[in-house]
């Protein structure tokens, strides 16, 4: 990359317009895309890109960096806002390595998760084995928060589900007894009644990204 080429990406890179652009150019959607998917209507993404950071609400912010995680592009509001923090742009290899880094210079693995990716990440430690040989006892798992809407698309991935009494459970998603009803498997072996939720009341689901094998 030449120089030139590298001040000319800083500085689409120096305004809350130019990161959301930048955003959707590498995920490869243009803004009717947007619209038809996740219903953002074109006119409101044209202002954002192009007018002051005052025209998007914190909510605004908060959809945009659920649309651009569940694609695997990890940015969070203080990005966007601010361009400072972890960029998105960089490979998963990469983000993967820089946090076992973050992980060894910190007491708690969770917290170095938390300030790669933001407040919209979740850790959680895995206490059984019911799920192997996906996820063992004492792995740590990292999830960003995704549209719990998306999820019929997503049936067979795993997650963390934070309940309505903020409980966590790890599983994989399966069908439940009626359209918009999901069930959850917690044990792959299948054993027991406890096996699965069937028809599980969620209020937040996480998609797994990051699995630290045996506590990192």
């Amino acid at each position: 990359m030449t120089e030139k080429t590298r001040e000319k990406q800083e500085d689409s890179l120096a305004t809350v317009g130019g990161r959301l652009r930048a955003l959707r150019g590498y995920a490869g959607l243009s803004r009717a895309d947007i619209e038809r998917e996740h219903g953002i209507p074109v006119t409101t993404l044209k202002s954002w890109e192009t007018s002051p950071l005052k025209n998007i609400t914190k909510k605004s912010l908060q959809k945009i960096t659920i649309l651009f995680n569940e694609r695997e592009i990890p940015c969070t509001v203080d990005w966007i806002i601010s361009g400072e923090g972890p960029s998105p742009f960089l490979p998963y290899e990469h983000r993967t390595k820089e946090i076992i880094r973050l992980s060894e210079m910190s007491d708690d693995p969770g917290e170095a998760y938390f300030e790669f990716f933001g407040k919209f990440a979740i850790t959680h430690r895995m206490d059984h084995d019911d799920l192997d040989p996906h996820f063992s006892d004492e792995d740590l798992l990292g999830g960003q928060l995704i549209d719990i809407g998306t999820l019929t698309n997503q049936l067979g991935s795993s997650f963390i589900f934070k309940m309505h009494d903020d409980s966590i459970v790890v599983g994989f998603l399966a069908n439940g007894t009626s359209p918009g009803k999901f069930t959850i498997v917690q044990d792959m072996s299948f054993s027991s009644d406890n096996s699965f939720i069937i028809d599980a009341d969620f209020k937040e689901v996480y998609k797994i990204w990051i699995v630290g094998k045996n506590g990192w």
